[in-house]
């Protein structure tokens, strides 16, 4: 009896999963998650506009955005999809955590595989960064108030420049710079939330762990980033004792349980050339906790990206070398971005001949252990009969763990948003001039797209959703984005266009025997959550079938069935 009553408990858990994950199951490939003149969460009032949205890895959605009641005054708030179903998180009006203020605005914010937002805000006292990630709506920091491990006050959280950093245990790490009595200048440094509170991680005059005995932290610090382990990596700057002074150049740093290392440092040799280092940008991490980089060699010799991914220290592209796919070589390379399986992606510019302005740039990213060409200027864009005239930013692209790359850029006159399914073909998501059906109960409602919104195209920089960053790309291979209409309409939308099914031994059908192959670590991130919801999702469908308004079946008592037989005969072994 004690082995049904426990395999009884199993089965209702596995259910509770199965509701969890798949209450937010398309039924075609694109699902409308707001659209503007419909009625918020709650049937108080209705949505006016939206910022760009983010999206999870439960394919769960939040953005910032505005609604109006009884047609009179607009209110900013930010609305999520982490409990499940659509709801409000704060609201310019409310009163804000860990203050005596109202919230003003709000800015960027990120979203974790829990369902926790983290956003940064605004108040009379100043900008602020808010979190879930201890439970209730909580203050992290804002300006004016105590510098946790100093005797300062920060004078600024995010530099000018706020960008959430938020990864899924609920842990954040934020840039400050500090105002300390009796010392002239201001202090940047870098503060992360390990152990449900802020603490400090690195401050300009402290000593810093190198090489080298004397050195200290200076300014300035980059913008921080953290992995699900709670590691971070940032860029600081060094200087000698206080008595000495000087530049002593910077380090990319990584941080793990409490321990400072250093990755790399300007005025040494680097992996891949025989030339120094003159300085680094801002560095990525992935789960693993590796880096990634680009970096500006000394000696006029060009730059570089360098990556951790394989787990050393490799040169990935440097300018100058041939760049995979042409004939032609790298001119400009742009910041990296490094998935949790250790793949770099970037976009660069080309010279050499045959290059005009008509097909200088292009994105490329690591593939089975070489770096190789995804998209480039002047090549025909899937999807459409023009060539991809530039791509918009140049924070493009963005990779997941199954190595997907998903960008903005234009063609034919339209700007659009294309990514690769897990072959590594590359498909069109939605372009201007296309129309989307919004309509409700079956009734058509078609739209024209006048502007396309991705999280690649907005000023946050892109991620390889192991970097704590806000991502419009999870790891199922969807893709959130705010489309804006002729009629001056818009609306946030999920694309399932570049999902991974689970057929995961190529049947052509998903059924249990794709759960054997999941268990057996046959799917291609083997034994993960993020495989089992896509076959849960996928279950019943054919593959062989074409992808076009294809629809995805509600999970099936089988589903549930398989996943309690699963943890029972777990349960039984152990």
């Amino acid at each position: 009896m004690r082995f049904q009553d426990q395999s009884c408990c199993i089965g209702l858990v596995m259910l509770f999963f199965a509701t969890a994950f798949c209450s937010l199951c398309s039924a075609a490939e694109l699902r409308k998650v707001a659209l503007s003149g419909e009625l918020v969460p709650g049937n108080s009032g209705v949505f006016a506009g939206f910022g760009v949205p983010v999206l999870n890895d439960a394919g769960q959605v939040a953005f910032v955005g505005t609604r109006i009641v009884n047609g009179f005054g607009t209110f900013n708030g930010i609305w999520s999809e982490g409990n499940g179903s659509m709801a409000l998180v704060a609201e310019a009006g409310s009163l804000a955590p860990g203050t005596t203020q109202n919230f003003l605005s709000f800015q960027r914010l990120a979203l974790n595989d829990a369902g926790q937002t983290h956003f940064c805000g605004s108040t009379a006292d100043g900008i602020g960064i808010w979190s879930e990630g201890n439970g209730p709506l909580s203050l992290v920091a804002i300006e004016g108030h105590a510098a946790p491990n100093t005797s300062g006050v920060f004078w600024s959280v995010a530099n000018g420049f706020p960008i959430p950093v938020f990864n899924d245990t609920g842990q954040t790490t934020i840039i400050g710079t500090v105002i300390t009595p009796g010392i002239p200048d201001n202090q940047q440094g870098i503060w992360a939330t390990k152990s449900g509170t802020l603490a400090l991680v690195a401050l300009a005059g402290d000593a810093a762990p190198t090489n080298s005995p004397g050195e200290f932290f200076a300014n300035p610090f980059s913008n921080p980033v953290i992995n699900s382990e709670g590691h971070l990596a940032f860029l600081g700057g060094l200087t000698g004792p206080p008595e000495v002074g000087g530049n002593f150049g910077t380090a990319v740093w990584l941080e793990a349980d409490g321990i400072l290392t250093e990755v790399a440092r300007t005025g040494v040799s680097i992996p891949g050339t025989t030339h120094t280092v003159l300085g680094f940008d801002n560095p990525v991490i992935n789960d693993l906790g590796r880096t990634a980089f680009r970096g500006h060699l000394n000696g006029n010799a060009g730059w570089g990206v360098w990556s951790e991914g394989s787990g050393n220290l490799d040169l990935v592209a440097r300018t100058g070398d041939e760049a995979p796919g042409t004939t032609a070589s790298f001119s400009t390379l742009h910041l990296p971005v490094l998935s949790n399986t250790g793949e770099t992606a970037f976009q660069g510019a080309l010279f050499g001949p045959g290059v005009d302005q008509n097909n200088s740039s292009g994105i490329w990213a690591e593939r089975d252990g070489s770096l190789a060409l995804v998209a480039r200027a002047g090549d025909i864009a899937p999807g459409t009969n023009a060539p991809f005239s530039y791509f918009t930013n140049e924070n493009n692209p963005v990779i997941n763990a199954l190595g997907q790359v998903a960008f903005t850029a234009r063609a034919g006159g339209a700007d659009g948003i294309w990514a690769q399914d897990s072959s590594g073909v590359l498909s069109l998501i939605a372009l201007e001039g296309d129309t989307i059906d919004v309509g409700n109960g079956g009734n058509p409602d078609l739209r024209t797209i006048a502007h396309l919104d991705f999280i690649s195209n907005s000023l946050v920089m892109n991620s390889g959703n192991g970097d704590g960053r806000p991502s419009g790309l999870n790891d199922l291979g969807q893709l959130a984005f705010r489309a804006m209409f002729t009629d001056s309409t818009s609306g946030i939308f999920v694309s399932s266009e570049a999902a991974v099914n689970g057929d995961f031994n190529n049947s052509g059908m998903v059924d249990g025997a794709d759960f054997l192959a999941w268990q057996r670590g046959e799917s291609p991130i083997p034994l993960s959550i993020s495989d089992l919801v896509i076959w849960e999702n996928s279950y019943g469908s054919s593959t062989l079938l074409s992808a076009v308004s294809t629809t995805v079946p509600e999970p099936s008592s089988h589903v549930v069935i398989l996943l309690g037989c699963f943890f029972a005969a777990i349960y039984w072994r152990t």
